[in-house]
């Protein structure tokens, strides 16, 4: 902007003046921008905060954030209008749960972008998902009972196994620990009775909870009498005559 200024003196006769002379201010300066806390997270979305605290003698034009899994962002999300200092705040979703996201608040202006700091958050996690497959390898007193689990939900599973029974109140159940991934497991259970029918359902556990399969069914094998066949006799008949009794 351009500004008339001029000198003036007083004394007891009066004002004096200099003559008109005129300045033209720089353009705008650099915004200041703060990244504040994200709010609102949870397993697929959040609620990016910022601050624009000074504007550097223009107001912006653009305010908004970066964000992405890294320090190199990759995504972003604005809004264009004139923008004095203040909070200001996007949401964001299509998140993936249980990841860490960077994220800064930016602003422009006449003389360019300002970024605030880098600051992360993390989706929460949710439950797994896991699948029911049918058994296999039934026989009368043991079968091998089989599962999959297609979504860790952000977090590997630290428990997975099956509930049986003779009933969808199951009853009973195995299970190994560790960190598991997606993919297919099976587990034998023993000491099984002959010639019943059993349900089962694949389970699996993260920090948010239990998450189970459908319910199915196998039918353990009877048990068979054993199978024996009767061979020829063997040995040798007596070559001499049996006595006469008297």
């Amino acid at each position: 902007t351009t500004y008339h200024f001029r000198a003036m003196a007083h004394n007891s006769q009066g004002w004096s003046y200099g003559s008109d002379l005129t300045f033209t201010t720089n353009s705008a300066g650099a915004a200041t921008v703060v990244t504040n806390a994200a709010t609102n997270v949870n397993s697929t979305g959040a609620t990016l905060n910022g601050n624009l605290t000074a504007t550097g003698g223009e107001n912006a034009d653009i305010r908004g954030f970066d964000y992405g899994t890294t320090e190199a962002y990759g995504s972003n999300v604005t809004e264009s209008g004139s923008f004095g200092t203040g909070t200001f705040s996007a949401v964001i979703g299509s998140l993936t749960p249980g990841v860490e996201y960077h994220f800064r608040a930016k602003v422009h202006n006449s003389n360019g972008w300002a970024y605030g700091s880098d600051t992360t958050f993390t989706t929460d996690v949710v439950l797994p998902t896991v699948s029911t497959s049918a058994a296999s390898s039934v026989l009368a007193t043991d079968a091998t009972l089989n599962g999959n689990i297609t979504d860790t939900g952000g977090e590997n599973s630290d428990i997975r196994g099956f509930q049986y029974g003779l009933t969808t109140g199951y009853g009973s159940n195995t299970t190994e620990s560790g960190s598991y991934n997606t993919g297919s497991f099976g587990l034998t259970v023993s000491g099984l009775t002959p010639d019943t029918t059993y349900h089962f359902r694949a389970m699996s556990h993260n920090s948010a909870g239990w998450a189970y399969g459908s319910d199915l069914t196998f039918t353990t094998d009877p048990l068979l009498a054993p199978t024996v066949t009767t061979a020829d006799a063997t040995g040798e008949a007596s070559a001499e005559p049996a006595e006469e009794s008297s």
